[in-house]
């Protein structure tokens, strides 16, 4: 992301971005809005975290959901034993222990 250097650099940040962050703190900004967070720790990382959201992401174009679901890495979750952990928002349910090969259950599950 570029620095900020002026007011209307800032709120044109705010526009394009607050999306994205009415999802992460728990407001979501319709009623069909989903975001998918890969756990995107070291031991997250290592068990094939980018794999999973890139699942996330191919299923996600595959059925035409990019207005309702998003997939992204994320920072750590802090249950690193448990991972890798994917977050759906805003109903905050939380998986553990995910494989690539889930991805298609937990979209099912949400949308």
């Amino acid at each position: 992301m570029p620095e900020i250097r002026s007011q209307q650099q800032l709120t044109d940040a705010y526009e394009q971005y607050k999306g994205l962050l009415s999802l992460r703190l728990g407001k979501a900004v319709n009623d069909k809005t989903r975001m998918v967070l890969v756990c995107g720790g070291t031991g997250c990382q290592a068990s094939d975290s980018q794999k999973i959201v890139e699942k996330f992401q191919k299923l996600i174009a595959e059925n035409g959901l990019q207005d309702q679901l998003q997939a992204e890495i994320a920072g750590c979750f802090g249950f690193c034993e448990k991972g890798p952990i994917v977050k759906v928002l805003p109903e905050e349910a939380f998986y553990v222990e995910v494989k690539p090969a889930d991805a298609e259950e937990i979209i099912a599950e949400h949308i």
